[in-house]
Protein backbone atom coordinates (compact mmCIF):
# COMPACT_ATOMS: atom_id res chain seq x y z
CA UNK A 1 0.00 0.00 0.00
CA UNK A 2 2.74 2.47 0.96
CA UNK A 3 4.56 1.61 -2.25
CA UNK A 4 1.64 2.82 -4.34
CA UNK A 5 1.30 5.99 -2.27
CA UNK A 6 5.00 6.75 -2.79
CA UNK A 7 4.84 6.14 -6.53
CA UNK A 8 1.62 8.13 -7.02
CA UNK A 9 2.98 10.99 -4.89
CA UNK A 10 6.15 11.14 -6.98
CA UNK A 11 4.14 11.04 -10.21
CA UNK A 12 1.77 13.77 -8.99
CA UNK A 13 4.69 15.98 -7.89
CA UNK A 14 6.43 15.38 -11.21
CA UNK A 15 3.29 16.24 -13.17
CA UNK A 16 2.72 19.35 -11.08
CA UNK A 17 6.30 20.57 -11.55
CA UNK A 18 6.21 19.97 -15.30
CA UNK A 19 2.90 21.85 -15.68
CA UNK A 20 4.25 24.72 -13.57
CA UNK A 21 7.35 24.80 -15.77
CA UNK A 22 5.38 24.81 -19.01
CA UNK A 23 2.67 27.29 -18.03
CA UNK A 24 4.00 29.64 -15.39
CA UNK A 25 7.78 29.83 -15.45
CA UNK A 26 8.94 28.72 -18.90
CA UNK A 27 12.61 28.92 -19.65
CA UNK A 28 13.99 28.16 -16.19
CA UNK A 29 14.22 24.38 -16.81
CA UNK A 30 15.07 23.65 -13.16
CA UNK A 31 11.46 23.09 -12.10
CA UNK A 32 10.82 20.98 -15.21
CA UNK A 33 13.92 18.90 -14.55
CA UNK A 34 12.78 18.24 -10.99
CA UNK A 35 9.38 17.17 -12.31
CA UNK A 36 11.00 14.92 -14.89
CA UNK A 37 13.31 13.43 -12.22
CA UNK A 38 10.35 12.71 -9.91
CA UNK A 39 8.45 10.99 -12.72
CA UNK A 40 11.45 8.90 -13.78
CA UNK A 41 12.09 7.93 -10.14
CA UNK A 42 8.47 6.83 -9.75
CA UNK A 43 8.59 4.76 -12.94
CA UNK A 44 11.88 3.04 -12.03
CA UNK A 45 10.58 2.41 -8.51
CA UNK A 46 7.45 0.77 -9.90
CA UNK A 47 9.62 -1.55 -12.03
CA UNK A 48 11.78 -2.44 -9.00
CA UNK A 49 8.90 -2.92 -6.56
CA UNK A 50 6.16 -4.49 -8.70
CA UNK A 51 8.03 -6.06 -11.62
CA UNK A 52 7.97 -5.41 -15.34
CA UNK A 53 4.25 -6.00 -16.00
CA UNK A 54 3.00 -3.39 -13.54
CA UNK A 55 6.00 -1.21 -14.37
CA UNK A 56 4.85 -1.10 -18.01
CA UNK A 57 1.34 -0.11 -16.89
CA UNK A 58 2.74 2.69 -14.73
CA UNK A 59 4.96 3.87 -17.60
CA UNK A 60 2.14 3.91 -20.16
CA UNK A 61 -0.29 5.47 -17.68
CA UNK A 62 2.23 8.16 -16.75
CA UNK A 63 2.88 9.08 -20.37
CA UNK A 64 -0.85 9.23 -21.12
CA UNK A 65 -1.66 11.31 -18.03
CA UNK A 66 1.23 13.74 -18.66
CA UNK A 67 0.30 14.25 -22.31
CA UNK A 68 -3.38 14.74 -21.49
CA UNK A 69 -2.65 17.07 -18.57
CA UNK A 70 -0.40 19.33 -20.65
CA UNK A 71 -2.85 19.24 -23.58
CA UNK A 72 -5.81 20.24 -21.40
CA UNK A 73 -3.75 22.86 -19.58
CA UNK A 74 -3.23 24.65 -22.88
CA UNK A 75 -6.66 23.79 -24.27
CA UNK A 76 -8.65 25.14 -21.35
CA UNK A 77 -6.55 28.32 -21.32
CA UNK A 78 -6.38 28.11 -17.55
CA UNK A 79 -3.17 30.12 -17.71
CA UNK A 80 -5.06 33.08 -19.22
CA UNK A 81 -6.46 33.81 -15.76
CA UNK A 82 -2.94 34.70 -14.67
CA UNK A 83 -2.03 36.77 -17.73
CA UNK A 84 -1.84 40.55 -17.56
CA UNK A 85 -4.47 41.78 -20.02
CA UNK A 86 -4.25 45.48 -19.18
CA UNK A 87 -3.21 47.87 -21.92
CA UNK A 88 -1.19 50.97 -21.19
CA UNK A 89 -2.82 53.77 -23.19
CA UNK A 90 -1.08 56.70 -21.53
CA UNK A 91 1.40 58.81 -23.45
CA UNK A 92 4.55 60.70 -22.57
CA UNK A 93 3.83 64.18 -21.16
CA UNK A 94 0.11 63.28 -21.11
CA UNK A 95 -1.99 65.94 -19.39
CA UNK A 96 0.93 68.26 -18.74
CA UNK A 97 1.21 69.44 -22.33
CA UNK A 98 -1.57 72.02 -21.73
CA UNK A 99 0.79 74.20 -19.68
CA UNK A 100 3.57 74.05 -22.29
CA UNK A 101 3.60 76.84 -24.89
CA UNK A 102 5.64 77.45 -28.01
CA UNK A 103 8.48 79.87 -27.24
CA UNK A 104 9.05 78.69 -23.64
CA UNK A 105 12.71 78.46 -22.69
CA UNK A 106 14.39 75.83 -20.59
CA UNK A 107 17.58 73.87 -20.07
CA UNK A 108 18.42 70.32 -21.09
CA UNK A 109 19.00 67.89 -18.24
CA UNK A 110 20.27 65.14 -20.53
CA UNK A 111 21.79 64.90 -23.97
CA UNK A 112 19.12 65.20 -26.63
CA UNK A 113 20.07 62.86 -29.44
CA UNK A 114 17.38 63.44 -30.82
CA UNK A 115 15.22 62.59 -27.78
CA UNK A 116 16.07 63.57 -24.23
CA UNK A 117 14.84 65.54 -21.22
CA UNK A 118 14.64 69.28 -20.68
CA UNK A 119 13.57 71.30 -17.66
CA UNK A 120 11.17 74.20 -18.05
CA UNK A 121 9.71 76.41 -15.32
CA UNK A 122 6.84 73.93 -14.74
CA UNK A 123 8.81 70.66 -14.74
CA UNK A 124 10.96 68.23 -16.66
CA UNK A 125 9.63 66.93 -19.98
CA UNK A 126 10.71 64.53 -22.69
CA UNK A 127 11.64 66.60 -25.73
CA UNK A 128 12.77 65.97 -29.29
CA UNK A 129 15.47 67.97 -30.99
CA UNK A 130 14.83 69.68 -34.31
CA UNK A 131 18.56 69.36 -35.01
CA UNK A 132 20.50 66.15 -34.42
CA UNK A 133 22.24 66.60 -31.06
CA UNK A 134 21.98 68.98 -28.11
CA UNK A 135 24.35 68.63 -25.16
CA UNK A 136 23.36 68.61 -21.49
CA UNK A 137 22.87 72.01 -19.76
CA UNK A 138 22.15 73.81 -23.05
CA UNK A 139 19.46 76.47 -23.14
CA UNK A 140 16.64 75.46 -25.47
CA UNK A 141 13.41 76.92 -26.79
CA UNK A 142 10.19 75.11 -27.72
CA UNK A 143 9.57 75.57 -31.44
CA UNK A 144 6.77 73.10 -32.10
CA UNK A 145 4.26 70.92 -30.23
CA UNK A 146 2.72 68.00 -32.08
CA UNK A 147 0.21 66.06 -29.96
CA UNK A 148 2.28 65.14 -26.89
CA UNK A 149 5.64 65.57 -28.58
CA UNK A 150 7.65 68.69 -27.77
CA UNK A 151 10.25 69.88 -30.30
CA UNK A 152 13.10 72.12 -29.16
CA UNK A 153 16.13 73.85 -30.63
CA UNK A 154 19.15 75.40 -28.92
CA UNK A 155 18.80 79.11 -28.14
CA UNK A 156 22.15 80.10 -29.62
CA UNK A 157 21.17 78.83 -33.11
Amino acid sequence: MWDWILILSLLFAGLLFIIVEVLFIPGTTIVGLFGFAFAITAIFSSYNIFGSAKGHYVLIGTICVFVLAIYFSFRSQMWMHFANKNVNTSKVNDGLIIEIKIGMEGKTVSDIKPVGKAEFNIGIFEVTSVSNWINTATLVKIVKINHNKIFVEPLNV
